[in-house]
C-alpha cells in the first residue's frame, strides 16, 4: 500500500498524531480499553510498514520513541493482568518497531520467544502477523 493522493497522506498523518492517547490508555484499568487502544496502536504501525520498504526503519519509529511508546508497550506486555491477545499485540508492535533495528537486549529474549509462541497460535491473522515479524527481525544485525 503506498498512499496515491495528497489526501491519504494527510490521514496517516492525521492518525499518527494519536500516539499520545493510545500509548496513554495502554495503562488503563479496563481491559476492553487496553484492547481497543493496542488495538489502534498495531493498525497504525501496519499501516507503516506498507509505505516504506521492509529494509528501512519503520517510519514511526522516531514518533514511538519521543512519546516512550516502546517502553510503554513492553509494560503493556509484562502487565500479569492483561490477556493472551493484548500480549501478543504489544509484542507484534514491539517487533514492527524494530523491523530493522536489533531488538534492545533487555527484551529480546521475550518478544521473540512470544512471537515464536504467536506462531502455534489457532488465529490465522494473528499467527501471520507474527510470522511477518519475525521474518523482517531475522535479517536485522
Amino acid at each position: 500500500f503506498q498512499p496515491d493522493s495528497k489526501l491519504e497522506k494527510e490521514s496517516i498523518e492525521n492518525q499518527r498524531k494519536r500516539y499520545p492517547q493510545l500509548l496513554r490508555l495502554l495503562s488503563h484499568p479496563d481491559n476492553e480499553v487496553v484492547r481497543n487502544s493496542i488495538t489502534s496502536i498495531a493498525n497504525l504501525l501496519h499501516l507503516g510498514t506498507r509505505t516504506t520498504p521492509r529494509t528501512s526503519d519503520h517510519p514511526h519509529f522516531e514518533e514511538m520513541t519521543a512519546y516512550s511508546g516502546l517502553e510503554k508497550l513492553y509494560a503493556l506486555f509484562k502487565r500479569a493482568d492483561i490477556s493472551e491477545e493484548i500480549r501478543d499485540q504489544a509484542a507484534i508492535c514491539i517487533g514492527r518497531l524494530f523491523r530493522s533495528k536489533a531488538i534492545p537486549d533487555k527484551f529480546r529474549t521475550e518478544i521473540i520467544g512470544c512471537l515464536i509462541e504467536i506462531v502455534r497460535n489457532q488465529d490465522k491473522h494473528i499467527k501471520a502477523q507474527s510470522v511477518i515479524v519475525l521474518c523482517d527481525l531475522v535479517q536485522n544485525p
